[in-house]
């Protein structure tokens, strides 16, 4: 399935949210799209990936509430082309 993520930070001094967030995406496969905006999109995801990627990037928001400048105006997430088989968390498909 396609995910496309795209992000607004507020008062992100130094970019330390944005680099924590961009490093966790990366993580699970997800690449930036634009140069100018926080877009980043996965060709690749499933619906597994997404769960992790998004059970690590949320306390990434609320943790550097406490821990530093910045913090999140808005979050869209865009997912289409839906799986060709039907999930799980007992029986994950494969990690791509």
């Amino acid at each position: 399935m396609r995910v496309i993520i795209r992000l607004s930070l507020d008062d992100d001094a130094g970019n330390q949210l944005r680099t924590k967030v961009h490093a966790a995406l990366s993580r699970h496969g997800f690449r930036r799209t634009s140069s100018k905006t926080a877009t980043y999109e996965s060709d690749a995801a499933n619906e597994y990936i997404l769960a992790n990627a998004m059970t690590e990037v949320w306390p990434i928001f609320r943790d550097h509430l406490e821990e530093g400048s910045g913090r999140l105006d808005h979050f869209w997430m865009y997912v289409d082309q839906g799986a060709p088989h039907r999930f799980s968390f007992e029986n994950p498909p494969p990690m791509s």
